[in-house]
């Protein structure tokens, strides 16, 4: 299989990774804003062969046999290329949000669906371990009902580039690290999101202009469970780690926790059992599970149905935070 990286300002090292194990599927062609960071991904030693750097992502469509598109763009251009691809009968791994705005929302989905494209979303932390392992411990009933739920994501911000501090390239803090917090929360406890509250906002840091450097989202779970999430950009600079998050799934039984840093953990305690340190197992790599499920060969983790609710969840989530009222989803 053929896979083309269009842009690349994202997680597209999960396709890199991916292709390391697999023998008859390779990135092929490239291309990005910057043509110098294409060519320096084109000289990466993990390619069987070399992939082909363009100067224009159509003129890529338009000469070579792709097979999966994964793109990695500013938000406002990604659903013009995921359009572009379903019209060419082109599968779709697309970094996240899926779509800056309800209007691409609508039209990304109905040619997705009238394509019959396999669209997946680079939701990668349902390939970390822990993660797929207190999926597993609710799953089982280890901790009984779902009662709670909260999430947080804790990021550096660095020297951001300019189209992350503009409201009209960039979709906010929401859609861009909350998809992950928002998508843990339904993918773990089980539970459906199904109204949402939300809070954002830039303090103290006018330099990044429209970009957030916080938010948290409050959410209602289908059997009145109540769930949150904590997205900031202000881990410090010195910190060991880029990142730092933490899930906690509490249950009428029990609860299970894991935080993620420069050291992880998986815990769990029950009434009948004592605190326990979990060393979850490793799963199926994302670009390894996409390509098995689209051959029929297995169930995919991350199917069209959740990446449309995720999308779905995330633009409500920012509604709210723009109009300070409550949104059902």
């Amino acid at each position: 299989m053929n896979i083309a990286l269009i842009g690349l300002h994202g997680h597209y090292g999960v396709v890199l990774e991916g292709v390391k194990l697999m023998e008859d599927v390779n990135v092929t062609a490239v291309w990005d804003y910057d043509r110098a960071r294409a060519e320096e991904l084109a000289r990466w030693d993990g390619h069987r062969e070399p992939p082909k750097v363009y100067d224009d992502w159509r003129q890529l469509l338009d000469n070579e046999q792709i097979d999966i598109m994964c793109s990695n763009l500013y938000h406002n251009h990604q659903a013009e290329v995921l359009l572009e691809c379903c019209k060419r009968g082109i599968n779709l791994l697309p970094e996240k949000p899926l779509t800056y705005s309800w209007a691409e929302y609508e039209q990304v989905r109905e040619a997705v669906e009238e394509s019959g494209v396999f669209l997946s979303m680079l939701l990668t932390m349902r390939f970390e371990p822990q993660y797929s392992k207190i999926r597993q411990i609710v799953g089982a009933g280890q901790i009984g009902e779902v009662v709670q739920v909260t999430s947080q994501k804790s990021y550096k911000q660095g020297d951001r580039p300019d189209w992350q501090r503009d409201r009209t390239t960039f979709a906010g803090i929401i859609p861009f690290i909350g998809v992950h917090a928002l998508d843990l929360i339904r993918w773990t406890s089980g539970r459906e999101i199904v109204e949402v509250m939300a809070y954002h906002g830039n303090i103290g840091k006018p330099q990044y202009r429209d970009m957030q450097n916080q938010a948290t989202v409050l959410a209602l779970l289908d059997n009145g469970a109540s769930a949150s999430a904590r997205l900031d950009f202000c881990r410090p600079a010195a910190a060991p780690s880029h990142g730092h998050d933490h899930l906690r799934v509490a249950g009428t039984d029990g609860i299970v926790d894991t935080e993620r840093t420069d050291d992880t953990y998986l815990r769990l305690i029950t009434h009948s059992q004592p605190l326990t340190i979990i060393e979850p197992q490793e799963v199926e790599p994302q670009l390894v599970n996409y390509v098995r499920a689209l051959r029929g060969e297995t169930q995919c983790v991350c199917p069209a149905e959740d990446v449309w609710r995720i999308t779905e969840i995330c633009l409500r989530a920012r509604d709210a935070a723009y109009t300070g009222k409550p949104q059902k989803v």
